[in-house]
């Protein structure tokens, strides 16, 4: 194997710039995934990068599967349709119309 090989990299560790809980939605700069643990300000947090994931949907924006999901540096709910200085999350792997709070998303997939 190749000396400068890390990590396979479906989970990353990363300082954590804010109280994160388990399952949140994280950004950091183009960088997104789900948190899969507590973290506080300044702690080390791993995310994963990949899987399909239930995470939060913006009530106003109906989805269909397929869709790239978009969301912002504050880790906004997902939305289907971008706005100014959004980032793609990933692809919807659901429909889900406008009363739906959650959405099933393949975090990493929407720029491949």
């Amino acid at each position: 194997m190749a000396k400068n090989y890390v990590q396979p990299g479906e989970h990353l560790t990363i300082q954590s710039d804010a109280a994160v809980s388990s399952g949140d939605l994280v950004v950091r700069g183009d960088l997104i995934g789900a948190a899969l643990g507590d973290a506080a300000t300044g702690e080390d947090l791993v995310v994963a990068v990949d899987g399909v994931w239930e995470l939060p949907k913006d009530t106003l924006s109906p989805v269909t599967i397929g869709d790239i999901l978009y969301t912002d540096a504050a880790a906004s709910p997902l939305h289907s349709v971008p706005i100014t200085d959004d980032k793609s999350a990933g692809l919807a792997v659901q429909s889900a119309g406008t009363a739906a709070e959650t959405i099933q998303c393949l975090l990493g997939y929407a720029d491949r």
